[in-house]
């Protein structure tokens, strides 16, 4: 996605509506601050970093993001996930993570998990020799049609992220450090 630099200004009777050129927004949310399945991961520190180490596939984790109303509606949003192999086992190559998630997009007034959650994957796959805990973002596209779980500006997207220990070759830990949801914006946020 590029950055906008170039506005519009549409003009009603009762107000006025700025409009700017399409640019990336993304909103963090570090690991700490997800909720944790029965089954957690195990905090790693390295560094100044702490992160989450995915290592089975029963290690849940849990976020819940607003759709921002200076979202543009109609383009894709993506899941981006911030993370590294575990010190001292790096990736060779050809060597695969996988990411899953599954989600519901609600309404306010709407039950939490109201029609067939929808579900979204991203692999990730080393070329060449890796460098030992090197820092990767990896973008698990959330379409904004979605099926039984389509976006709407001021939805709240319940996700369950998962990684697919089982469908990848690395069998290291990927310690998530942060997950970004990055989307096309064309306005102002509204603050809060």
């Amino acid at each position: 996605m590029g950055h906008g630099t170039g506005t519009t200004v549409n003009k009603t009777e009762n107000d006025t509506d700025v409009l700017f050129d399409s640019y990336e927004r993304c909103i963090r949310m570090e690991a700490s601050a997800a909720a944790q399945g029965v089954t957690a991961p195990a905090f790693v520190t390295v560094g100044n970093t702490r992160g989450l180490a995915f290592d089975r596939n029963i290690e849940l984790a849990f976020m819940t993001f607003h759709i921002p109303d200076d979202w543009d509606g109609a383009s894709n949003i993506a899941l981006e996930v911030g993370w590294y192999p575990e010190s001292g086992d790096t990736l060779l190559d050809t060597e695969t993570v996988k990411f899953n998630i599954a989600y519901h997009s609600v309404t306010p007034e709407e039950a939490i998990d109201n029609g067939t959650e929808a579900t979204a994957t991203a692999t990730y796959t080393q070329s060449g020799a890796g460098t030992d805990k090197e820092h990767f973002e990896t973008d698990i596209t959330i379409p904004y049609t979605g099926g039984n779980q389509p976006l709407a500006k001021a939805d709240d997207l319940f996700i369950q992220f998962i990684r697919d220990f089982d469908g990848d070759s690395y069998a290291g830990d990927a310690v998530v450090l942060y997950w970004n949801l990055c989307y096309t914006s064309n306005s102002i946020p509204e603050l809060s």
